[in-house]
């Protein structure tokens, strides 16, 4: 089964949840491991219940139900493996060396015409003319976009409308030049998520039953919740998380601009992230036009010759 394609389930209601645990259920936290316990009904599907609100998924049988199983388990592992590597800074991967960059940035810039199919004199670095890169933008596939041939000559380009809009420099981070990075097993991680996922419904009962004897002995609303809060908390801080095997020392790749009043503006930051969140898309004139007004560049100037 093609992964993220599962028919056979479906969400269901707190009401219907309800409904579905009234008939003779088996238990089955071998189904779900990743998410479990699942309750298995009588005729071969499987419910499995949130304890946060008491909704829940059905799954038309214990085949739909491990089959999501897995992907959950391989979307976890990959998750690992990037958490145990340090979040490599995508910069590393989709910039060249932050200082053949900066050496080289008027070219890169110059270059985007060429990249996204617009002509060069559309792109004068100008806060107008990021509307014009916007549009040939949505011509290419998002997965097409977060890619060196493109980030490059992008990041430069924006990061040039905001050099000139606000009289700053090009520049690195003003931190260290290296990052102390932990470095985990991917397996030592998973096994503290695990272990977390089976503290959930002790920390949850722990919960219940915290709020329900306070409120026998007649204490207030807010006390009531801090009480199931902090039961649910003492639990939870059984986990003993994942620790590092090693430390390692990682160079900044990220090109920054060091505007004339000493603001930092991070251009990759504000092409990249979109990339990977499209909630947070907007169009890069209103990006770009923001960040400089509420840093004190309200009115971009004309570009220089």
């Amino acid at each position: 089964m093609a992964k993220g394609k599962i028919p056979e389930m479906r969400r269901v209601s707190k009401k219907e949840a309800r409904e579905l645990s009234k008939l003779p259920w088996v238990p089955d936290d071998a189904v779900l491991e990743m998410l479990g316990p699942a309750r298995v009904l009588p005729d071969g599907r499987v419910l499995l219940c949130y304890l946060a609100d008491g909704s829940g998924t059905l799954f038309s049988s214990r085949a739909a139900a491990e089959e999501w199983n897995r992907e959950l388990a391989e979307t976890e592992r990959e998750a690992a493996e990037q958490s145990a590597a340090g979040y490599p800074d995508p910069c590393l991967e989709l910039l060249p060396p932050i200082d053949d960059f900066l050496r080289d940035v008027d070219a890169h810039a110059a270059s985007l015409g060429k990249t996204i199919k617009v002509a060069d004199e559309a792109l004068d670095r100008s806060l107008a003319s990021l509307d014009a890169v916007d549009k040939a933008l949505k011509r290419i596939p998002w997965a097409k976009r977060p890619v060196p041939e493109i980030l490059t000559p992008l990041v430069a380009y924006v990061g040039e409308v905001m050099r000139r809009a606000s009289g700053g420099r090009w520049s690195k981070r003003p931190t260290a030049a290296w990052e102390q990075v932990s470095i985990y097993d991917p397996a030592d991680i998973l096994a503290a998520r695990a272990a977390q996922r089976k503290l959930q419904p002790i920390a949850a009962a722990a919960g219940e039953k915290a709020v329900a004897e306070a409120r026998a002995r007649g204490a207030s609303a807010h006390d009531v919740e801090v009480a199931g809060v902090l039961a649910r908390r003492a639990v939870q801080e059984q986990l003993v998380p994942a620790k590092p095997i090693r430390v390692e020392a990682r160079k900044y790749n990220e090109p920054m601009i060091t505007a004339s009043n000493g603001q930092l503006f991070q251009p990759f930051a504000i092409v990249f992230i979109p990339m990977h969140e499209p909630s947070k898309r907007l169009p890069l004139s209103i990006a770009v036009g923001t960040v400089l007004h509420v840093n004190g560049y309200p009115q971009a100037p004309k570009p220089s010759a």
